[in-house]
């Protein structure tokens, strides 16, 4: 993943690949347990991974929206600069 800083110094993370949710640790868990304890404790595990993913994606959403965000107020400031002059 690529990081990008913005006029304001925020950062953009750009990425070319996705980022997929592997869990086939947690399948595996699943498909072995026997006792209701286990069957809890991988489906724990399985929506911990899921939610981490989850907030992590949110969090980089939110930091290219206000890059974007930025990067637009720049350029309505760059245009009204040349109209003025």
């Amino acid at each position: 993943m690529a990081a990008m800083a913005t006029e304001n110094g925020a950062v953009i993370y750009t990425s070319t690949t996705p980022t997929h949710i592997d869990l086939s640790h947690e399948k595996d868990q699943w498909a072995r347990a026997v006792y209701g304890k286990e069957v809890r404790n991988a489906t724990v595990q399985a929506y911990t991974k899921i939610e981490d993913q989850l907030n992590d994606t949110v969090d980089k959403v939110m930091v290219v929206a206000g890059g974007v965000s930025d990067m637009t107020a720049a350029a309505e400031r760059a245009v009204t600069d040349m109209q003025n002059t």
